[in-house]
């Protein structure tokens, strides 16, 4: 389904990671474990490491059955690292992403709707609220791990259209990874990969939006 082009933008949809909050997994286990255990428990080469399991948790597995999975495909001293992180997980939110709790301020005394639309783990989607305050300007959120779907696929993006009571025609997306810009533009959606809070009050602009 090809986007609107011409048509007003009235809501606009973030991802959280790299686009609303800035997130960093390393800092759950900085200082905790030797540097050389945390390169390890990040190392996107391993097939059966964090990130693999990341993506498994914002599908819906609970963190008891991703800590012991992981321990099973790891020898020490990577056995447990996945508990320290659970452990700290609060740790991870570093902040928002430069600007963007501006922006958020912005677009909604303009009049324009903020949404929220991430793949995050249902068991840890409060540490970001809980420590990032602007995230209240939010009128709602889809999680991928409440809903078990994630994006790319069109079903979380029409979830998040049908919840809102959005027109996508009216509707735009922002997401750090090419691949979910893609999916929500499959579903009529007008999106762009996030390259920074003043790239995003930009776009906007350009298409009438006054932030």
């Amino acid at each position: 389904m090809a986007a609107a082009t011409d048509a007003p933008i009235t809501d606009v949809l973030f991802d959280f990671a790299g686009v609303l909050v800035d997130w960093r997994p390393e800092l759950a286990l900085r200082g905790r474990v030797p540097q050389d255990v945390i390169d390890g428990f990040l190392d996107h080469g391993d097939p059966h490491g964090f990130w693999a399991f990341d993506d498994l948790r914002d599908a819906g597995m609970p963190g008891r059955e991703v800590c012991a999975a992981y321990d099973a495909w790891h020898e020490p001293p990577l056995r447990g690292a996945y508990r320290v992180y659970l452990d700290n997980i609060a740790q991870t939110i570093a902040g928002m992403m430069p600007g963007m709790d501006a922006l958020l301020h912005d677009l909604a005394a303009a009049g324009v709707g903020v949404w929220g639309l991430t793949n995050w783990s249902a068991e840890d989607i409060d540490a970001p609220f809980t420590r990032l305050p602007a995230l209240a300007m939010l009128g709602g959120t889809v999680v991928s791990g409440r809903e078990r779907c994630v994006k790319p696929t069109a079903d979380i993006y029409r979830l998040a259209l049908s919840r809102f009571g959005l027109d996508p025609a009216h509707a735009m997306f922002f997401d750090d990874k090419p691949e979910n810009v893609a999916g929500a533009e499959a579903c009529g959606i007008r999106a762009h990969v996030f390259a920074g809070a003043q790239a995003v009050r930009e776009t906007l602009r350009g298409c009438g939006v006054a932030v």
